[in-house]
């Protein structure tokens, strides 16, 4: 690439925090424009020079207005102290929202009609999640010990145990294991069994940035990267499909798909 070719590439993504603006552009086609002003809760976005939706909001007083050319699509009031929201299309309200995180309770509605509820118990694992009266799943499960069964009705559908200390993981429905896993985090080595059948493989290094997935015998993807540097290339099989080079520090980045350079960015920061 010459220096005249980066030069114009590297307005391809041009981006001032401060003022919160962005120009995203393909080749030197502008896609779209967004001008975000987020200390009073203002967000425009732009595709040429047609405006396709702004946002209102009001983080501190729990008020949001969505809005599609002139056209106000959705509203949203919330009041996260007190656990309500009420979602409005238009004049029309849509659903609304009432919870109570310290005691476990949500109860959704549509209009007035009550769509569905949930009650849990998070400290003994317990939930029960409701469709108008009828009962429709529970959850019982024991994080410190590794085991979860979920219900339909009265019919179990799900089971699962695990011990992530050891890295082992077992999921059943109804009597029938459905698959298992084992997996050994320091080491970086992960198996998944459909029944008997081995179906994937994962091999990684998080510290010197490799991972190489297996499907039965078949390698299918590799990804090797170097967070420090700023590097990422990723290949199914023996075909490189995408390199990455990121320069954080100095705002730089370059992606290659295969062999074709596809985009370099630079951008500005605080």
């Amino acid at each position: 690439m010459t220096s005249h070719s980066a030069v114009s590439n590297s307005q391809n993504k041009s981006l001032a925090s401060k003022i919160g603006q962005q120009r995203d552009i393909i080749g030197s086609n502008p896609i779209c424009s967004h001008t975000v002003a987020s200390k009073i809760g203002q967000q425009r976005d732009i595709i040429g020079s047609n405006p396709i939706c702004s946002h209102t909001w009001a983080p501190k007083i729990g008020q949001q207005r969505d809005i599609i050319g002139s056209i106000p699509i959705c509203s949203h009031t919330w009041a996260p102290k007190i656990g309500q929201q009420r979602d409005i299309i238009g004049s029309i309200p849509i659903c609304s929202h009432t919870w109570a995180p310290k005691i476990g309770q949500q109860r959704d509605i549509i209009g007035s009609i009550p769509i569905c509820s949930h009650t849990w118990a998070p400290e003994i694992g317990q939930q029960r999640d409701i469709i108008g009266s009828i009962p429709i799943c529970s959850h019982t499960w024991a994080p410190k010990i590794g085991q979860q069964r979920d219900i339909i009705g009265s019919i179990p559908i799900c089971s699962h145990t695990w011990a992530p200390k050891i890295g082992q993981q077992r999921d059943i429905i109804g009597s029938i294991p459905i698959c298992s896993h084992t997996w050994a985090p320091k080491i970086g080595q992960q198996r998944d069994i459909i029944g008997s059948i081995p179906i994937c493989s994962h091999t990684w290094a998080p510290k010197i940035g490799q991972q190489r997935d297996i499907i039965g015998s078949i390698p299918i993807c590799s990804h090797t990267w170097a967070p420090k540097i700023g590097q990422q290339r990723d290949i199914i099989g023996s075909i490189p499909i995408y390199t990455r080079t990121v320069a954080s520090k100095i705002g730089q980045q370059r992606d290659i798909i295969g062999s074709v350079q596809s985009v370099l960015i630079q951008w500005h920061q605080r």
